[in-house]
């Protein structure tokens, strides 16, 4: 096993190894394309901070992790945290892993952890414990890694597309609204706008990545009520066919609904399309999703100045609490 760290963009041959090692993945990995991560990887590289972990067995790819490190503090206050490129809601998991190779994989991934990569407080990962053994393996490793606390969040909502499970209808007041995809640069520009307004996290960086994504199944879309928008949605198809909503929002000000006419429509276009199952990351209406799931992001950090401080401060105060 071998493993290489690479701190530029991928160049043309590793493009290749990529686009290869994504058709050996036996899962969905909506959103793990070169194309949707292009203005990423850039910006981490111009920033010193991207950090690529390709894990080969002998001449074969079978795992690749984009990684960024963050660096916070000073003096003995500094930490160094890993942060994954691949969110959950977008890839599934942070690392993509060849089919029947997830064992090597992971082994690697500890072995970088404990050697080019070290010097790292705080490693946020995501998706990892659904599929494969690195909780096992990193608590068989804690010691030598130093692993003092592990932690997971997130949830997914989803909705089973079927003639048992028809899509709900729509709001009354937004029958006569119409959903289209936003294909040009104007219409981009209006998605843009509209979901930095409602809050939604590097809202530029996701929109110029969708439209270079598009041959991969990515899409913005628009709901227009009268002609005016009235909300938009970046969504993602899978291999399989299933839709992933990554971020959905109403324009401010718009009328009572939009949100939940904006999941109806996008629901009524995915069963149309003979997907069978609709996913949700983002904050959505109540009532028009039947299952919620967590999404195992994984978070692992280390003994250091600062979490060794903050963990006697803690004790002091339930000390002090406890002879009261």
């Amino acid at each position: 096993m071998h493993i290489t760290i690479v701190r530029t963009p991928p160049d043309a041959p590793l493009q290749q190894r990529w686009s290869e090692l994504l058709s050996t993945v036996n899962r969905d990995v909506p959103g793990a394309s070169q194309h949707w991560l292009k203005p990423v990887l850039a910006r981490a590289a111009a920033d010193r901070s991207l950090r690529l972990v390709l894990i080969e067995q002998g001449s074969t790819l079978c795992g690749l992790m984009p990684l960024c490190v963050l660096r916070q503090g000073r003096g003995p206050l500094r930490r160094c945290t890993l942060r994954s490129l691949l969110p959950a809601p977008v890839a599934g998991s942070s690392m993509l892993v060849a089919g029947g190779a997830e064992q090597t994989a992971v082994l690697g991934l500890v072995a970088a952890l404990d050697g080019p990569l070290r010097g790292w407080d705080r490693v946020e990962l995501a998706g990892l414990l659904t599929d494969t053994v690195l909780p096992a393996l990193l608590l068989a490793n804690a010691r030598s890694l130093g692993v003092c606390d592990l932690g997971m969040t997130g949830v997914e909502r989803r909705r089973t597309l079927s003639d048992q499970h028809p899509p709900p209808k729509c709001p009354e007041n937004w029958r006569h609204a119409t959903l289209t995809p936003a294909l040009d640069d104007a219409s981009g520009r209006a998605v843009e706008a509209l979901l930095h307004a409602a809050g939604v996290e590097g809202a530029a960086a996701l929109v110029h990545a969708t439209r270079a994504a598009q041959a991969d199944g990515a899409a913005l879309w628009i709901l227009r009520d009268e002609g005016r928008l009235a909300a938009a949605a970046v969504t993602l198809t899978a291999a399989s066919g299933a839709h992933y909503v990554v971020a959905a929002a109403a324009r401010v000000g718009a009328p009572v609904g939009a949100e939940r006419a904006l999941h109806t429509l996008l629901m009524a276009r995915a069963r149309a399309a003979g997907a069978e199952r609709y996913a949700c990351w983002c904050k959505a209406p109540a009532g028009i999703f039947d299952d919620e799931c967590p999404v195992r992001s994984f978070c692992i950090e280390r003994y250091n100045a600062v979490n060794t401080r903050n963990r006697l401060w803690n004790r002091l105060i339930a000390g002090r609490r406890g002879n009261r």
